[in-house]
């Protein structure tokens, strides 16, 4: 798994010789220093975090509090100042201080620590300040091992406000947001040649109101962040992968990578770890028709991975039920040319809960907790599923396909009524690049929620403003949206038959048709993130964030 743009790692606090050169080390003579915080927060710790980063340098405070003084910072835009200074240490090379500026302002639908200006910002500031003409084929493993490298060491501190949390324990999904941030703004796939890493980035939090960094005795704090930044990366790598890297064979085979590590770290996790995969012609055999449908025609089979994490004690019992089409070509109602392409990311779902699934293990949340990553590619051919097809599903319910592109909808509706059925599960979260509607509704930066509980629904909420990962609710009412999949020859259609009323709640009300009993007694959250999944082109590793965060609040 190629991690071939940026090294990150996370310290308590900066290492005073960041900026001297390690025996045997790649690292090139210049450095880079990157503080991010609100104006004021900045200015107030500024000499107390140079001195910490490197006491023997000579700092241009006063310059850089006047460069923060003019900078231009609009009631809702944050900005970037940079400024080079000689390294007083090393002859003949130079730092690069920059501070992100983050605004005070946010409207009550956003986060009030900006998470979306530092994700602008940050790749802006961070330059390769030692470029090498002859490191033309470098790269860089998903351990973190590069060779042949000549790499910028990059500081960057966090300036935490944690006088604007609600509660105290809102501090460790505060870090961790800011962690997923930085995993996000360095993408980490690409197959360019001579792609490699340019930074090797260490980061840190300083607490304003403390006016210190976080100290060994927070290390755990340290462990969370680390494994929530590499779930956001390593989703968002998942995501940005083509068809051609990330078959439905290999998503399965890095979920099972994915789970060895996990227990090489946590060897007493393994009789409580554990994976089991239905696919191909099994999943016909065990009813799970939908799944199978979608991916019949393609080469490499559909498939049911299904993540489980078992502890003895626990809180409660949740599943995660993913959409993972590694490909949607939309089937025989199939997609053009310009609205084919970028369907490599219609599996930011199963992406997204399978490393967060990996994280939520790693940090111990007390929860029994299963993940259902329901993959398969949409493709045509001959054994293809074809529109007015009738398909039974796991639920027992009769679908009649009037649109072979609205496939997300039919492995999530197996999906969910697989964990009602056989996990016992006291909530089903199913997460989906569901419909380009979701970007209409909610728009860009915001996932589009619909939930059968108020409270549920508030803690996705409220959990969507500490990680980042943004949400906003959509109706809820079945009696409004089940008659747009009527059908007069099967129990229901897999398409609306108005699609001006309400398209992302009624997508959504096509998966809860298949769980209509469990929904009697129990919690449904869907979460429709078509739209935040991506930016340009390519994947922010949306949802990892706000899963965990919603499991912290659960707690």
């Amino acid at each position: 798994m190629e991690l071939s743009a940026n090294i990150i790692s996370f310290t308590t606090s900066p290492i005073e010789n960041q900026f001297l050169d390690i025996e045997g080390s790649n690292f090139g003579p210049n450095r880079e220093l990157v503080i991010v915080g609100f104006a004021e927060d900045i200015k107030s710790s500024l000499e107390n975090i140079l001195d910490t980063v490197c006491s023997k340098q000579e700092w241009p405070v006063s310059l850089l509090n006047n460069l923060i003084d003019n900078a231009s910072v609009s009631s809702y835009l944050g900005t970037s100042i940079t400024t080079m200074v000689e390294n007083s240490l090393k002859p003949d090379s130079f730092i690069s201080i920059s501070c992100v500026i983050v605004p005070r302002v946010s409207s009550r639908h956003n986060s009030v620590f900006r998470q979306d200006i530092i994700y602008e910002q940050l790749p802006k500031v961070v330059k390769n300040r030692n470029k090498s003409s002859s490191n033309n084929n470098n790269n860089v493993d998903e351990n973190n091992n590069e060779e042949n490298v000549t790499l910028t060491k990059t500081t960057i501190v966090f300036i935490t406000d944690l006088t604007k949390l609600e509660k105290e324990d809102d501090k460790i999904g505060l870090y961790c947001s800011l962690g997923g941030v930085l995993g996000r703004s360095f993408p980490s796939f690409s197959k360019k040649k001579g792609s490699k890493a340019t930074n090797y980035i260490q980061a840190s939090f300083y607490d304003f109101e403390k006016q210190t960094f976080l100290n060994e005795e927070e290390k755990d704090i340290l462990d969370c962040v680390k494994s929530s930044s590499r779930a956001v990366r390593m989703a968002a790598n998942l995501v940005d992968r083509p068809c051609n890297h990330l078959y439905t064979t290999d998503f399965v085979n890095h979920a099972k990578k994915e789970l060895s590590r996990v227990l090489e770290n946590n060897p007493e996790l393994k009789d409580v770890l554990s994976i089991e995969v239905i696919e191909g012609e099994e999943l016909l055999e065990r009813g799970l028709n939908g799944i199978y449908s979608v991916g019949k025609a393609a080469v490499n089979p559909p498939a049911l991975a299904i993540l489980k994490y078992e502890p003895a004690q626990y809180k409660k019992t949740i599943a995660w039920c993913g959409k993972g089409i590694v490909y949607d070509t939309g089937g025989f109602s199939m997609k053009t040319k310009t609205t084919m392409p970028g369907m490599k990311r219609d599996m930011g779902g199963a992406a997204a809960m399978c490393q967060a699934f990996f994280s939520a293990v790693e940090q111990k949340l007390n929860f029994r907790l299963y993940t259902l990553l329901c993959l398969a590619e949409n493709s045509v051919g001959p054994k293809a599923t074809l529109p007015d097809d009738i398909i039974t599903f796991y639920s027992g319910v009769t679908v009649e396909i009037n649109n072979t592109d609205a496939e997300g909808r039919l492995v999530l509706g197996d999906g969910v009524a697989y964990a009602a059925k056989n996990l016992n599960c006291d909530a089903i979260f199913n997460m989906c690049t569901l419909t380009g509607a979701q970007g209409v509704s909610t728009g860009r930066r915001h996932a589009a929620i619909v939930c059968n509980n108020d409270d549920l629904e508030t803690t996705a909420i409220r959990a969507g403003k500490i990680s980042g990962d943004l949400t906003h609710p959509l109706p809820y009412c079945p009696e409004f949206f089940k008659d747009e999949f009527k059908s007069y020859v099967a129990d229901i259609k897999n398409s609306v038959r108005n699609r001006n009323n309400a398209q992302s709640s009624c997508a959504a009300q096509f998966i809860a048709c298949h769980i209509d009993k469990f929904l009697e007694t129990k919690d449904w959250l869907h979460v429709d993130m078509a739209s935040p999944a991506k930016k340009g082109e390519l994947a922010t590793g949306y949802g990892c964030l706000l899963l965990l965060q919603i499991l912290r609040d659960l707690e």
